[in-house]
């Protein structure tokens, strides 16, 4: 630009001295004005020229750092830059192992032909913390589908509805979206589509991914999205270890070998218990969340938290009514809303957790005894029929049969006994009608004699026969029974109670997954020194 301005003053400074000179000897020279036009409109083409070119350069620059920067502002999408598909998935590709390999910067065509299909790719990253650009295309409505993205062991850390626009901004007529994931670790990703529930869409769609390095230095540590039980875990020796924050996923089994009472009627109790594991520094702040990470099943859970000394005497045998745990609660999650629980651990060491069918508040009995001999202890099992807690039970008289002398019949009763009660009676008569005087009533009769002269009485004889050994039963040690009754009543009491857990109608069994959050914290506010200086902060009211 300074030339031309150079140019373009020379050319003004010599037309002037050029005129000058034509005025003052214009007689003696020739005019020079059109000479002079000529060469001004050839300064201004040169400097056009050289105006041109520079503005081409720079602008080219600066055109070029604001498409790079902002592609939208210039309608350049990433959708628009993606070549027409050219590959097309090869049926069946419904799983992992069938998946065809996704091509970086290649778009696939594929069609879901049923809303049981679904068409998965993989693709590769080679180095670790890559950007993947996932472009999905169709020729009407992009919603219908959706896109799910899984690790090498199949765990899904990302989804995207086709429905939702992507982050990368892209055009309204591309008919194209955009998502973006940042690929943590180096090894295969896979890309499953589907159509979305309750809309069959089985348009044909393209799918291209493009790999881009993030820049990101960090490192990702590899770890699974979430636990699984490990079976057998059924008694705390066997306990599952806990990870902090990572969510754990089990099912309570189905179990048929024991029943349980409920009312007049036995039901098999259900499942088994669920043991897990975590080492604590102490002074823990436990935040326990239920079905968090994914709705559960039907159904809700029984949880207890044990300290190591007192689950070592629940798995040597020790009833569990005898026990205390640390928690101990119903989750009566069902199929609802997650639960969530907070407590504290305060001494370092080893902290157990089962989990069980959720208990009722009923208590059946389980064990029935009655005191036979009445001493004050329980020494012989029994049973109460429906359900109550106590009762009036028959028990085989633990005596048994003895040798015990035994009087026969007594003349006029029915006692068998050293002595008898009978009737007198007074106005007996012989066949011929005549007076007789007085015998007993009944059989085999004797005299007898009635006081004041009354025609009959109740007197006391002694059995005329002697007593013969005969086996019989001694009394009960409640005094009652015995002779020939082989049995005792007695009291029927419970002396141990159990526990009902439910499992709701219609269910078979029940999934569940809990996650284990613990941040180690003082023991509680107060323990701080920042409520210490809360307590020395002037206080117009104190």
């Amino acid at each position: 630009m300074k030339t031309l301005i150079h140019i373009g003053f020379s050319l003004f400074f010599l037309c002037s001295i050029t005129t000058a000179n034509a005025q003052t000897t214009l007689g003696g020279y020739t005019d020079k004005s059109a000479i002079c036009a000529d060469e001004k409109q050839a300064g201004v083409i040169a400097g056009d020229a050289v105006g041109y070119l520079r503005g081409i350069g720079e602008g080219t620059t600066t055109g070029t750092a604001q498409c790079f920067a902002d592609p939208q502002s210039c309608n350049i999408t990433l959708a628009s830059c993606i070549p027409a598909a050219v590959y097309g998935e090869t049926e069946p590709n419904d799983n992992m192992i069938a998946a065809d390999p996704l091509l970086p910067n290649t778009s696939f065509w594929g069609q879901n032909y049923s809303v049981n299909d679904q068409d998965w790719f993989y693709t590769e990253t080679t180095t670790a913390n890559q950007n993947m650009l996932i472009t999905f295309k169709s020729s009407g409505d992009l919603a219908g589908w959706l896109i799910t993205i899984r690790d090498a062991a199949g765990s899904i850390f990302a989804t995207f509805d086709t429905a939702v626009a992507g982050e990368v901004p892209t055009n309204e007529n591309d008919h194209a979206t955009t998502y973006r994931v940042t690929l943590g670790l180096i090894g295969t990703y896979y890309l499953m589509i589907q159509p979305k529930d309750a809309k069959d869409n089985f348009a044909p769609y393209s799918i291209a991914a493009v790999l881009q390095d993030s820049g990101l230095g960090t490192t990702q540590p590899v770890v699974g999205f979430v636990d699984a039980e490990m079976e057998p875990n059924d008694v705390p020796s066997k306990s599952n270890p806990l990870a902090p924050s990572v969510s754990m996923y089990g099912v309570i089994n189905l179990m048929f070998n024991g029943v349980v009472a409920q009312g007049d009627q036995f039901v098999w109790g259900q499942g088994e218990p669920d043991w897990y594991v975590f080492s604590s520094p102490g002074n823990e702040i436990v935040d326990l969340t239920f079905c968090a990470k994914e709705k559960c099943g039907p159904g809700s859970w029984f949880v207890e938290i044990y300290d190591e000394a007192t689950a070592k005497q629940l798995e040597a045998g020790q009833p569990r009514e005898t026990l205390y745990p640390l928690l101990a609660v119903n989750t009566d999650t069902g199929d609802q809303e997650a639960a969530n629980y907070r407590f504290g651990l305060k001494n370092p060491g080893l902290y157990y957790m089962q989990v069980f069918h959720k208990r009722l508040f009923s208590a059946p009995c389980a064990v029935y005894q009655a005191d036979v001999n009445g001493d004050g202890g329980y020494d012989q099992y029994c049973s109460c029929s429906g359900g109550d807690y106590s009762c009036k039970t028959d028990i085989v008289n633990p005596a048994g049969l003895i040798d015990v002398p035994q009087y026969p019949t007594c003349p006029g009763s029915t006692d068998k006994s050293a002595t008898c009660l009978v009737k007198c009676k007074c106005d007996a008569t012989d066949v011929n009608g005549a007076a007789i005087g007085c015998i007993t009533d009944g059989h085999d009769p004797i005299q007898c004699a009635c006081p004041f002269n009354l025609a009959s009485c109740d007197i006391t004889i002694p059995n005329p026969q002697e007593p013969v050994p005969t086996l019989q039963y001694p009394l009960c040690p409640d005094g009652t029974g015995g002779g020939d009754k082989a049995t005792c009543a007695v009291n029927c009491q419970c002396t141990e109670f159990g526990g009902t857990v439910e499992v709701p109608d219609g269910a078979i069994t029940s999934q569940y997954n809990f996650t284990w959050f613990s941040t180690q914290l003082p023991p509680n506010t107060y323990d701080t020194d920042a409520y210490k200086e809360f307590l020395n902060r002037s206080n117009p009211y104190q």
